[in-house]
């Protein structure tokens, strides 16, 4: 699965999906399933499946390109 479409899948929950990812990078080789509902994240078990067979490096792209999708929406909604 692409990034962009995980990113796609969690559109409302992009907040829930960084807060996952960086959680999942401090807690390496934890289950991603248990650190989701650990921390009561709010996103579907298709995307928990998806974000545990990324590895490391990828889950740090995914991570890049959440902030930058939440970024562009903060500054779309400034200039409304």
């Amino acid at each position: 699965m692409s990034e962009n479409l995980l990113i796609d899948l969690c559109e409302p929950y992009l907040l829930d999906l960084i807060g996952l990812l960086c959680e999942c990078m401090r807690r390496v080789g934890e289950s991603v399933s248990e650190i989701a509902k650990d921390s009561g994240y709010d996103l579907t078990d298709e995307v928990i499946v998806q974000i545990d067979s990324l590895d490391y490096l990828q889950k740090a792209e995914v991570l890049a390109t959440a902030a930058n999708h939440v970024k562009a929406i903060a500054q779309r909604d400034r200039e409304i």
